[in-house]
């Protein structure tokens, strides 16, 4: 898996352990045993891929730099071009000096239904329709043009992949935290489809492709009933402190996200013909299936929502062991935040143990107080705040063995004091938690893997 550590990557990789299938990751970030799956992981520059990293039965690129990740400067939009680019080129370059016996039997190539962006069509875009106009469409074309070689090597599969939706990356968690804020709201006409796809039917896809030799070619990954974006915004302000009747007229969005406002704005409705001809079988084929499976794993859907997966090649008994022990806590937590354990309800550790903690967040000391609210040795464990910095705080902590080790997901959800007006800081606050995690990740690999 080439890009393996986006949100994409991540979940597909979880699928394919599962399936008892070996991953190699090719990454620029070498970290060892922060992904949420079992790789072998070979870094690389961006322009060279080691060799022993393609003898593999398939490859599937993801590698590409985020297009919502920064405003379109000159510079951004090449970064956005040359990232997908050069990966095809170096996995070209790659292949031909690979003996043909070790060569690979599938690629799949990640696009984009940006292919379509400023589509004259105005009717469904399939596979054989035209391909747009401007800075969206031209890099998706400029990349499938690159890729066409590599099925002179194997089979090629390239997907236009629509906003996937999933709880650990992507848009989901983005536009979840505009409406939990209670600022979400039509954006422009409504009138425009958002192209969704769920995680779940995602990851199919391309596990099929990768497994069903029928798959050639271009398919469109989107779900086959797209929804306005008026009705999305109508669904999500059911479970959101938003109100359905707020609207984000066209130029203030544009003011807001300069031209990656066409993303959001455009009108194409792309169908997935291909994936419909080869029998595909959908999952979630209706948005309000797909939305009601991501909110079912949720507490209160109100609040902002944080999750996170790590695999670790460590026994469920061996990480249940540490990680029910308090004084561990203090050990998998960032020193900058000179958090301290200052009293416990009961020596042990069990359903309504309430801790009471001492920290400090740059350079502000607070107390924190937490229950203990659910509690299943070896299977998982939930801390609530009693009191805090947040105005709530619900942390689920799950663990499952796999690949003979143990998957460690967090499901964190929290809101913030003095709504709306707190929502300003969230953006800093979201960066707190990520650093923390990244942390706690980090220092799980030191304290339990030898």
């Amino acid at each position: 898996i080439m890009g393996g550590r986006g949100f994409i990557g991540e979940e597909l990789g979880e699928l394919l352990s599962q399936q008892n299938i070996k991953i190699n990751l090719l990454t620029r970030s070498p970290q060892v045993l922060t992904t949420s799956f079992p790789c072998e992981i070979f870094t690389w520059s961006g322009h060279k891929i080691p060799s022993k990293a393609l003898e593999v039965d398939a490859i599937i690129n993801l590698v590409g730099q985020g297009v919502f990740d920064k405003r379109w400067s000159s510079d951004y939009k090449r970064k956005i071009v040359n990232s997908r680019l050069n990966s095809i080129k170096a996995l070209k370059n790659g292949l031909k000096s690979q003996p043909s016996e070790k060569r690979p039997k599938t690629i799949i190539q990640a696009s984009a239904i940006g292919y379509y962006q400023g589509t004259k069509n105005k009717g469904l875009c399939s596979e054989s329709s035209a391909p747009g106009n401007g800075f969206l469409s031209e890099t998706c074309q400029s990349l499938e043009r690159e890729c066409q070689d590599l099925n002179t090597y194997c089979r090629l599969v390239i997907l236009r992949i629509g906003v996937v939706l999933g709880w650990t990356g992507g848009a989901l968690p983005r536009l979840w935290d505009v409406y939990a804020s209670g600022i979400g709201g039509v954006l422009g006409s409504g009138l425009q489809m958002m192209n969704w796809i769920h995680i779940a039917d995602m990851k199919k896809i391309i596990f099929d492709a990768l497994t069903n030799e029928k798959y050639s070619g271009t398919y469109n990954a989107v779900s086959p009933k797209n929804i306005t974006n008026k009705d999305f915004h109508k669904n999500l302000c059911q479970h959101t402190p938003s109100f359905s009747s707020m609207l984000a007229p066209s130029f203030s969005v544009e003011a807001l996200l300069g031209k990656r406002a066409e993303v959001l704005l455009g009108k194409i409705n792309v169908f997935p013909k291909r994936l419909i001809e080869e029998g595909f079988d959908f999952q979630y084929s209706e948005f309000l299936d797909a939305l009601k499976s991501l909110i079912s794993e949720r507490v209160e859907t109100k609040n902002h929502y944080f999750k996170l997966k790590q695999w670790l090649p460590v026994s469920q008994d061996r990480m249940w062991e540490f990680v029910s022990s308090a004084k561990n806590l203090e050990k998998i937590t960032p020193p900058w935040l000179r958090f301290k354990i200052k009293k416990s309800s009961t020596k042990n550790i069990q359903k309504n143990t309430i801790f009471d903690y001492s920290l400090s967040l740059h350079g502000i000391p607070f107390g924190w107080q937490s229950k203990i609210t659910d509690w299943s040795p070896q299977k998982n464990f939930t801390d609530t705040q009693l009191k805090g910095p947040y105005r709530r705080w619900h942390h689920r902590h799950i663990f499952t063995p796999m690949s003979g080790g143990t998957l460690i997901e967090d499901r964190v959800e929290y809101s913030l004091w003095l709504f709306p007006l707190s929502q300003i800081a969230l953006p800093f606050i979201k960066n707190d938690i990520k650093k923390i995690f990244q942390y706690r990740k980090e220092s799980l690999v030191k304290n339990l893997v030898k």
